[in-house]
């Protein structure tokens, strides 16, 4: 069961194909004293406090004013990258795609593994899922890369897992969108915070223990899947790779906001990738009652049987928000707070917990308030 993440951000770029800078200015009342809660609820002075008829309304007159609590720092969003179902490459593309109200979804591809031999319309049969599809990234060639761009050699790139390095694309191309060149963070305290997936790509080469690559320890462990970013570009930040399953790219979001509100990082880098790439997992889910039988998800309607799979890459580029608008930079959005939890004990492991999930959007469990 995955942690439950709410995190609260206010868009300032209502478009992800924008070219030029855009100013943004927090609200008003954003550092106002009316606008922190205390105790839930806007504190306000009490008038009768301090009165001469030796009455008060339950503070002492002669006590000074509690402090409100402070907001946390507001950190933008400034540079974005992708790779998606629906041949989408770029946040352009994938705002085409929702705006078109286009789908992902699709066929297995055949260079994946072979549909027909593992399909089956029963879910209860071993060895066979009963899923017609999912979202795929039919436009991506996860057999191909650009090696010594990113300073590997051959060996390396064989070992190595196609999340890692649909990663190290993004990344780059995640810091060109916020407009940050390569040079101007080497050796900084930039963190890479990823939210982890298995290496569906290790089960796989390591099946045959005679023919195993020759960096398959590095090639293949989840931990690298932030490090080897820390690496290629030279970061001394916090780099670590977070699995919390569904909810893992958010939990990477909120530790990468805590370190930079805690003076680990003075930038971030948050980034998350999936691949589906052997039938053992779908059979494991079909067996487990786990998948719709048209593969894909329909949420919050009775015609949903299950969970639809997909994949996917994304890597987005974080700055303090005050150093955001003196270097004139692009703001996709705002993150103003966030906060995790788990839904403890539920009827099923894998079932939510919505007491809990609400809890988590009280502002007495969260340093700032929702806006949504």
């Amino acid at each position: 069961m995955a942690p439950t993440v709410v995190n609260s951000c206010s868009t300032t770029d209502s478009s992800p194909t924008t070219d030029s800078p855009i100013m943004v200015t927090p609200p008003s009342d954003f550092y106002g004293l009316g606008d922190y809660p205390f105790g839930g609820h806007p504190w306000q002075h009490q008038p009768g406090n301090g009165s001469t008829r030796g009455h008060t309304n339950g503070l002492n007159g002669t006590h000074s004013e509690p402090t409100p609590p402070q907001l946390p720092m507001p950190i933008a969003i400034v540079g974005m990258a992708c790779r998606l179902p629906g041949n989408v490459s770029s946040p352009a593309e994938f705002w085409e795609l929702c705006s078109r109200a286009r789908t992902g979804f699709g066929p297995i591809p055949k260079d994946r593994f072979s549909h027909d031999a593992y399909y089956h319309p029963n879910a209860g049969k071993m060895g066979s899922y009963h899923a017609q599809g999912g979202n795929f990234l039919t436009h991506v060639d996860l057999k191909s890369m650009d090696a010594p761009f990113f300073g590997l050699t051959e060996k390396e790139a064989v070992s190595m897992d196609p999340q890692q390095r649909l990663l190290l694309e993004c990344t780059f191309e995640a810091l060109e969108n916020g407009g940050i060149p390569k040079h101007s963070i080497v050796g900084q305290d930039v963190g890479v915070f990823v939210g982890g997936s298995p290496a569906e790509y290790e089960h796989q080469m390591a099946r045959d223990i005679d023919s195993m690559p020759m960096h398959q320890a590095t090639g293949c462990a989840q931990a690298m899947q932030s490090n080897r970013i820390s690496h290629f570009f030279d970061l001394r930040g916090p780099s670590f790779t977070a699995d919390t399953a569904c909810s893992a790219s958010l939990v990477a979001l909120h530790l990468a906001c805590q370190s930079m509100r805690a003076g680990e990082s003075t930038h971030a880098i948050v980034g998350s990738c999936h691949l589906n790439m052997l039938p053992e997992f779908w059979s494991s889910f079909s067996s487990s009652r786990l998948l719709s039988d048209s593969g894909r998800s329909i949420a919050f309607d009775g015609r949903g049987t299950g969970f639809g799979r997909g994949e996917g890459c994304g890597v987005i580029v974080l700055k303090p928000l005050d150093e955001a608008l003196k270097n004139n930079d692009v703001i996709r959005a705002v993150i103003h707070g966030s906060g995790i939890n788990q839904d403890g004990k539920t009827p099923g492991i894998t079932m939510p917990n919505g007491t809990a999930q609400g809890t988590n959007r009280n502002p007495k469990h969260n340093a700032s308030p929702v806006h949504c």
